[in-house]
């Protein structure tokens, strides 16, 4: 037997080893750095977006929504308060504040949505007003496959809740967070400078034809009281009461 042979063999066999593993190592950096990057991905599609609405339904979405559709002014304006303005590609008539909603593409009215044109908008999320909105073409947005948070702010701290969860929704946390800060002082300064002021009866319409107001459960009647005033039809039955001009002027008279 040639050692000589066996010996050169042996190297050979040790060089092809250790070929085979710096090979094998060359290839595992990339496969570990593989493995993290889908970790993070899948971490971040499980993580998504999760937020309860007014109507207790938890809305999930599987990234913060880039395209919103709100269905009522006073969703449009808190949307811009946090920074989220930019992102609402449809809204209805009279989202005129701030200055930029007026250039946002209408959908219709409150009360008489265009569902054709909210598919073509392709949204995220579609944002709708609880109380305002008809149950029948909410139900027919959600049949499209398109999620809808609902939103009813009944007390004045509702809507300081209502700007963090909007923030959830659409990234804008930190934002939000401001937002929320800044309104609940404001209430307490108002609060305070009104408290102890004599009371100022007062008439707020909403609507001339019918002409119609708020009960006392109506969030505009808490503006009313926390601005030192007292809602003449505070004590009717009906959210939005209808009433006439007889009944306005009587009760702006009584003591």
């Amino acid at each position: 037997m040639d050692l000589s042979k066996c010996c050169h063999s042996n190297k050979d066999t040790k060089n092809l080893n250790y070929h085979h593993s710096q090979q094998n190592a060359s290839m595992l950096i990339p496969l570990k750095y593989l493995v993290f990057v889908l970790g993070l991905l899948v971490s971040t599609v499980q993580a998504g977006v999760q937020v309860v609405d007014d109507n207790g339904q938890s809305i999930r979405l599987p990234h913060t929504a880039q395209r919103i559709v709100s269905l009522a002014p006073h969703i449009t304006e808190l949307l811009y308060e946090i920074g989220a303005g930019e992102s609402i590609v449809g809204t209805v008539e009279y989202s005129d504040f701030p200055q930029a909603a007026k250039a946002i593409r209408r959908i219709g009215r409150h009360n008489a949505l265009d569902l054709e044109t909210i598919m073509v908008l392709k949204p995220d999320i579609v944002i709708a007003w609880q109380s305002g909105n008809p149950v029948h073409h909410v139900e027919k947005i959600v049949a499209m496959g398109i999620p809808v948070y609902f939103s009813e702010p009944l007390k004045l701290m509702d809507v300081a809740s209502t700007l963090l969860r909007f923030g959830q929704l659409t990234g804008q946390v930190s934002n939000a967070q401001q937002a929320q800060r800044q309104f609940v002082q404001r209430y307490e300064r108002l609060r305070q400078r009104y408290q102890q002021k004599a009371k100022v009866r007062v008439f707020y319409e909403i609507w001339n034809q019918p002409m119609m107001s708020v009960n006392g459960i109506h969030i505009i009647n808490e503006v009313i009281e926390l601005c030192g005033g007292e809602n003449v039809f505070a004590s009717l039955a009906p959210l939005t009461p209808t009433v006439d001009i007889e009944s306005v002027l009587s009760q702006s008279t009584a003591t």
